[in-house]
């Protein structure tokens, strides 16, 4: 993402629900969808910050208000199966 890295939010939810297997991806675009119609974002819960990721944007420990329309969820698995997927409000 380049110059743009600074501007965007990070957050993981991972450490909120759990590891959920095949369900994950599932889980996390029904909550991505439902923050980003609510104007906010979830945050890493217990989040440690990393000196060498200070130009990362992570929405740390509590839930951060903003609006946006638009969003990208990552899932990755095990064996090499990813997916990445873009969601755009309406």
């Amino acid at each position: 993402f380049g110059k743009h890295m600074e501007k965007l939010p990070v957050s993981s939810n991972k450490s909120q629900i759990g590891h959920t297997l095949g369900a994950s991806a599932a889980i996390e675009a029904a909550l991505g969808i439902e923050a980003m119609r609510n104007g906010f974002i979830l945050p890493t819960v217990n989040h440690i910050p990393d000196p060498e990721l200070a130009d990362v944007d992570v929405v740390p420990n509590q839930v951060r208000r903003q609006n946006y329309d638009i969003f990208l969820s990552n899932a990755f698995g095990f064996g090499g199966t990813n997916c990445c997927i873009v969601f755009k409000g309406v």
